[in-house]
């Protein structure tokens, strides 16, 4: 029996094993292909459409990114490198804009990311049972399964992070296509680090590889390299994001924050990183069972003395790096797991060393089944709570397709509206494929009765009001004869004729 176990324990490490991971995914994800932006995170992915959208339909200029919370103005924003919302625009011009688009483009970023890390942990170890219990972890963390297929352009920041740091070992090492690699590690980390700040953090180890060799790098041809590629990745992701600061400021567009937010206190502080270690790292990041091969592999590393090895000091600064980062942003930590993502590659490697060490010490029966439950616990953590609750997250006549239509369809598309109340001031404008003015919450007509005129005068023809309880207000009564639709909480009412 034993003899077995380790045989199909072996297999693991097959061409095979890799594609099982990719049709159970694929499998498991289908179904919810062509379902609208939903659940968790839901006004994140509606931002990101709706900019996909707005390049779409009114011009792919890279540098110009619109949201569609503009006001009278021209949408233009502040924001991060809109490389992903350019590239799936890019597709809607031959597909059209279908829900099934985005989240298949999200998919095969997802699979690349997979692979990246299956290079890069094989290059590590020199052992394809790590790496291939490293892509498997990838493919079924709880996080990374979610968001694979969700317009969220941290899942294009992941791969081309992963991928620009195994082609800078690559260079670095003197591979025969040295040249080219370094071409697509510096390409590759730059639109990491331009799409998400926080994925310049691939560069970390890197540091911690250049502080290791320094005495090895001789020639002054490859500091030059060096230098170029730090002043490059660093310097125009670090010149983008002052042009996006300076936009924010010109136009007051803020829908995109570009800011540290660190916790307010120390009370909040605690139970925020208490979170983050005993909920989100074992469940959402890892999920239990690739957790415990986590703990395994860093039980591995104390008794086996890895820091002897040549990639603990990369791996060490790394490390470091993250945990700053971490506190630095550890207020958005409470709620955005995603803020997280950035952790996974390290956390996973451990993760496949853990795997490994359980390999060698003949526990073959428990790593089958810890690899056997991945794909189980993440399908239990995600898909019930995110794609099968009857609770959307968004209005339920914005989720089913002919009531949204029939809201879309109730005033022409290039009329400014006024859109509302909807706290994330992108979900509603994605969904009826508007723009104009939003309103957030209902205090602020409470707190201003003229609000609604105000913008009216500034160019707003229609306002899209959610739920219509709200038209007891006494602002709205001049406005209750001009309604032109109601669909179920939503009723929509033509400004253009007030005196």
């Amino acid at each position: 029996m034993s003899s077995q176990l380790k045989q199909f324990t072996q297999w693991l490490s097959t061409p095979q094993f890799l594609l099982l991971g990719i049709l159970i995914s694929l499998l498991l994800h289908g179904p919810f292909f062509n379902e609208p932006p939903q659940s968790a995170h839901v006004w994140r992915q509606c931002h990101t459409l709706a900019m996909a959208q707005n390049f779409h339909t009114e011009g792919m200029t890279l540098f110009h990114p619109r949201v569609s919370n503009r006001f009278e103005t021209s949408g233009l924003v502040g924001s991060h490198f809109p490389i992903y919302e350019f590239l799936l625009a890019g597709i809607y011009k031959i597909t059209g804009e279908e829900y099934w688009v985005h989240r298949f483009f999200s998919f095969l970023l997802y699979l690349f990311g997979a692979w990246g890390i299956y290079k890069l942990a094989f290059h590590i170890s020199q052992l394809k049972l790590i790496a291939a219990l490293s892509f498997w972890a990838y493919l079924f963390s709880p996080e990374l399964f979610y968001h694979g297929i969700n317009a969220l352009p941290d899942i294009l920041a992941l791969a081309f992070g992963i991928w620009a740091l195994y082609w800078f070992i690559l260079w670095f090492e003197d591979s025969p296509n040295k040249s080219r690699h370094f071409i697509l590690s510096l390409v590759f980390m730059t639109i990491a680090g331009l799409t998400k700040l926080q994925y310049l953090a691939f560069g970390l180890p890197i540091a911690g590889m250049v502080f290791l060799h320094l005495k090895k790098i001789k020639t002054i041809k490859k500091w030059g390299l060096l230098f170029s590629y730090a002043l490059f990745s660093v310097g125009l992701t670090l010149a983008w994001y002052y042009r996006s600061l300076l936009l924010i400021e010109q136009t007051g567009l803020a829908d995109f924050g570009l800011e540290v937010r660190p916790a307010t206190d120390l009370g909040k502080a605690f139970s925020i990183l208490t979170k983050n270690i005993f909920s989100f790292i074992p469940e959402t990041l890892c999920n239990y069972a690739s957790f415990s091969l986590l703990i395994l592999g860093l039980y591995s590393f104390f008794t086996s003395k890895k820091w002897q090895s040549r990639w603990f000091v990369p791996c060490l600064i790394w490390a470091i790096g993250l945990a700053i980062y971490h506190i630095l942003e550890l207020n958005q930590m409470e709620h955005h797991g995603y803020y997280m993502m950035p952790y996974i590659p390290l956390l996973l490697l451990a993760s496949g060393y853990g795997a490994y060490f359980l390999y060698q010490k003949g526990f073959y029966g428990l790593l089958l089944l810890l690899v056997i439950a991945q794909p189980i616990l993440a399908s239990v953590r995600i898909i019930p709570s995110r794609w099968m609750n009857a609770n959307k997250g968004i209005p339920i006549e914005l989720y089913q397709k002919e009531s949204r239509e029939r809201l879309q369809n109730a005033v022409p598309n290039d009329a400014l509206c006024m859109v509302g109340i909807d706290a994330s001031n992108s979900i509603f404008f994605y969904f009826l494929n508007k723009k104009g003015f939003g309103l957030s919450e209902i205090a602020i007509l409470d707190a201003n009765p003229n609000f609604i005129e105000s913008y009216r005068k500034r160019g707003a023809e229609y306002l899209y009001l959610y739920h219509s309880d709200l038209l007891s207000k006494p602002y709205f009564k001049p406005y209750i004869d001009q309604i032109i639709h109601r669909e179920g909480q939503f009723v929509v009412i033509d400004l253009s004729n007030q005196d």
